[in-house]
């Protein structure tokens, strides 16, 4: 999720002066904007972790799983009755 942050600030200047609002260090930020290795190690640059950890993404991101099951209730049945089909 990271790598796709980085992509999109454009230009390293932008995800720098992006990184020292969210308090990272001069350096950290640095280190993490002007790296020319590529997306995905950038994502995993102390910069980037410092600024979005993991437990960031947890509280934003929502589980597939949960809103499928919140959605797709299995129907209530009267006592007695039985399914014919397990959908």
């Amino acid at each position: 999720m990271r790598a796709i942050f980085v992509r999109q600030k454009k230009r390293p200047r932008y995800l720098f002066r992006h990184l020292l609002q969210c308090d990272v260090s001069l350096g950290a930020a640095a280190q993490a904007a002007y790296c020319r290795r590529g997306v995905w190690y950038k994502s995993n640059t102390r910069g980037l972790t410092l600024a979005y950890p993991n437990a960031w993404f947890h509280e934003r991101l929502v589980s597939l799983w949960t809103s499928w099951e919140q959605f797709n209730q299995p129907p209530k049945l009267a006592s007695g009755q039985t399914l014919l089909f397990d959908l």
